[in-house]
């Protein structure tokens, strides 16, 4: 458990270190809405094989076996503080993907990449992509049932497992679960759309931390905006900041996935995430 200050507030978290090995690179994962750093179960040990890795899992104030405080704490702000984190790599899902926008905006120059995996709140209407999109040749619900039903004839204990650590997090008490309504309106709409905010990432300096997000049709939309956008600064921007400007966005697509793709495929997810920390460990080297 990570205490932070005030009464009664404190994060449940899981760490992965190498032992015997210099550590390098920090990555860091948050949950979506619902859900506990258990639900990575899939991932710690395959991401965590990249030499020099430290990895860390954090509940969010209010979800899994972290403190049920009053919402406004800056919590991840204090857990770099409590760990001494410099720069890291952030990964979140659904609505930890939603948060750690927020957090890289917020935090600018800690990050050496944001990884977005099926984020919320990216378009302002969450319906306006529907008509680009193709009908698929099956039924997203049908493949979803499928799915659940391969998962517990295959891998019963397992899925039971997750069942009673869903429902353990589902009987908690309200509290911090609440700031969902602040974030998304009625409809699923999103009060602040990512899009809308995105290309503030790393604004700080000419040089911005590489974005991936995996698996989110939305994202398409944001790939592009922050395309626009770091053209439009280097417009104005002197030589020596073009030569030193290496923001990357870019999005990527998980095959036979839903929402939770790092539980439904999770060998693909996998090999993107350790694809994309080797890069960024590639791109240090390189610059050292």
């Amino acid at each position: 458990m990570i205490h932070l200050s005030g009464k009664n507030r404190a994060l449940n978290e899981v760490t992965v270190k190498r032992v015997g090995e210099k550590e390098e690179d920090t990555l860091i994962m948050i949950h979506g809405y619902g859900a506990g750093l258990g639900f990575f179960y899939k991932n710690f040990k395959p991401i965590s094989r990249i030499k020099g890795l430290k990895l860390y899992a954090l509940d969010i104030l209010g979800c899994g076996n972290s403190s049920q405080p009053a919402f406004k704490i800056h919590a991840k702000k204090k857990e770099d503080q409590a760990r001494k984190l410099e720069q890291f790599t952030l990964l979140g899902h659904s609505l930890g993907g939603y948060l750690a926008v927020s957090y890289a905006i917020k935090y600018p120059g800690r990050l050496k990449k944001l990884i977005l995996a099926s984020p919320v709140g990216i378009p302002s209407d969450p319906y306006a992509i529907n008509a680009s999109i193709p009908e698929p040749n099956t039924s997203t619900i049908q493949n979803e049932i499928t799915q659940d039903q391969q998962s517990t004839t295959d891998q019963n204990a397992k899925s039971q497992a997750l069942h009673d650590y869903s429902f353990s997090i589902f009987k908690q008490k309200g509290n911090s679960k609440y700031t969902l309504a602040y974030i998304l309106a009625p409809g699923a709409y999103t009060r602040r759309p990512v899009i809308d905010r995105i290309q503030e990432v790393g604004h700080q300096t000419i040089t911005k931390p590489d974005r991936t997000t995996v698996k989110e049709t939305g994202s398409l939309a944001s790939e592009e905006k922050l395309k626009e956008t770091r053209q439009k600064v280097l417009e104005n921007a002197t030589e020596d900041e073009k030569k030193r400007e290496n923001g990357n966005a870019k999005v990527l697509l998980v095959p036979k996935a839903g929402h939770h793709l790092y539980l439904n495929n999770p060998e693909v997810f996998n090999d993107m995430i350790r694809k994309e920390l080797e890069d960024t460990q590639k791109s240090k080297q390189r610059k050292q």
